[in-house]
């Protein structure tokens, strides 16, 4: 990365305060991810006041998630 002399260097705090970011696409999510939003969704509306153990929840929707076929994924 070759930086211009005469551009100031400006540290991503400051770029973010002035609203400049970049927003660039992060590709495309894959089936797990998907599966994993649809059982945060699902959880939410069971349990829409409790707190969520990130470890716990992530075992529960892994064991899920092995458990079905590869048809259903």
């Amino acid at each position: 990365l070759i930086q211009s002399s005469k551009m100031p260097k400006v540290s991503k705090k400051e770029t973010a305060s002035r609203g400049t970011t970049d927003v660039k696409p992060k590709g495309r999510k894959t089936a797990y991810s998907i599966f994993v939003q649809t059982c945060r969704d699902e959880h939410r509306k069971k349990n829409p006041n409790a707190n969520v153990n990130f470890s716990e929840f992530s075992k529960a929707c892994s064991e899920r998630w092995n458990k079905m076929s590869e048809k259903e994924k």
